[in-house]
């Protein structure tokens, strides 16, 4: 067996010790040190002896290694330790409970504000990459260099990309789409296909339809999600409802003034909105739009009460002419919110149903047929069932 054979075959080993032990959950292994052991509590490294001496020092037995804590019903396992039953860690003033908990919520603290400082969204933390890699940094331990811009913009992106094809010269025309994903499926191997899904882009479909009688054995489907955005997109489409797409054009106007200027944007969290915002990231951008309507209109009388109130008027930003035009169209401009009120009723049960779509539990194929049904009821409901009024929107 090769030396490298050799360490696979003892990393494998010691690894599957530490996750059967439960001695494991108060320590961590010391990298490139054959059966070294580092305390989580006194970050003491422990050289050799491996789990049995680890025993030792969580539960104080002297003249083997130094003792920091202990041994009062702790739970390390009892294979190699006799003594003792199932219980709590602690140290010699009853604190190693409390210590462990800091560390915890230290390290949390640590990811959290990293997490807002690079403005990641929350539901990246739902990634299957997520936990697998905080495990790795914590077996490494501490003085852990995470890779810098430079490594994940070059080698690390390219070793993570080596599957896929760049297709950033290419004419997505039919043809090359087909060439492209016939090659994919070959590779996948046909006989693991169920569905094959793309957006609706016309060669897209083409291509999905094209290979879909090729092969025969799968079905081709277009991105629920893109479908439903196409639909916001034509809701907001000049060319079928242009006053639609001034009112967001104004939305936009006041969200941006406000989110421009940090004293006005500070004055709306602290003293009207109690900290919400007008601006709802959604999972698409025209989704994003419907969503800020939403949120203007919850916050009609507040947003109306801030350029009203004193602080707003003897302020520098109330001067200016696009200041007042912006006051003039929350305080002023009734059309507006009688238009971000229809909006709001034609839209809404079209955003339910893609945050359905986009939600983490993704909904069977009846389940979303039936949710965009009753969306389509819900619209001509809304509508007083005025033919005139809903058909517009439900052709599109």
């Amino acid at each position: 067996m090769s030396s490298c054979q050799s360490n696979s075959t003892t990393s494998t080993a010691f690894a599957l010790a530490r996750s059967e032990d439960p001695a494991w959950s108060h320590a961590r292994v010391v990298p490139g040190a054959r059966n070294n052991t580092q305390c989580l509590y006194c970050s003491k490294i422990i050289r050799g002896g491996g789990v049995t001496r680890l025993k030792h020092h969580l539960g104080g037995i002297s003249g083997d290694v130094e003792a920091y804590l202990t041994y009062d019903d702790v739970d390390v396992g009892d294979d190699e330790y006799e003594g003792g039953s199932q219980g709590h860690v602690h140290d010699s003033k009853g604190k190693g409970k409390g210590k462990e908990k800091e560390m915890i919520d230290k390290a949390k603290m640590a990811i959290a504000n990293w997490w807002y400082d690079a403005n990641l969204p929350f539901n990246a933390s739902q990634s299957k990459f997520y936990q697998p890699a905080i495990d790795v940094i914590a077996a490494i331990g501490p003085g852990f260099k995470g890779p810098s811009l430079h490594e994940l913009r070059g080698n690390l992106l390219k070793n993570s990309v080596t599957e896929s094809i760049d297709t950033s010269g290419l004419r997505k025309d039919a043809e090359t789409l087909f060439k492209i994903f016939d090659e994919v499926v070959q590779e996948v191997g046909v006989e693991n296909i169920v569905q094959f899904i793309t957006d609706n882009d016309v060669n897209y479909k083409a291509v999905g339809k094209k290979l879909q009688q090729k092969y025969g054995s799968f079905f081709w489907s277009p991105c629920a999600a893109h479908c439903i955005d196409l639909m916001l997109e034509n809701f907001c489409d000049p060319r079928h409802f242009p006053i639609i797409d001034e009112t967001i054009k104004k939305a936009r106007k006041i969200t941006k003034f406000i989110y421009n200027h940090a004293w006005v944007l500070a004055l709306m969290r602290k003293d009207f909105t109690k900290g919400h915002d007008l601006c709802r990231p959604a999972v698409t951008r025209f989704a994003t739009n419907f969503l800020s309507i939403q949120c203007l209109l919850l916050f009609k009388k507040e947003l109306r009460q801030m350029f009203t109130c004193d602080k707003w008027i003897v302020s520098s930003y109330s001067k200016s002419n696009i200041r007042k035009e912006i006051a003039g169209i929350v305080l002023e401009d009734r059309e507006f919110w009688a238009q971000c009120q229809f909006i709001v009723t034609i839209s809404e049960p079209l955003v339910r149903v893609l945050q359905l779509v986009d939600g983490d539990e993704k909904p069977a194929m009846g389940y979303l047929y039936n949710a965009m049904e009753k969306a389509k009821e819900n619209i001509k409901a809304r509508l007083k069932n005025k033919v005139s009024a809903f058909m517009p929107f439900i052709r599109l």
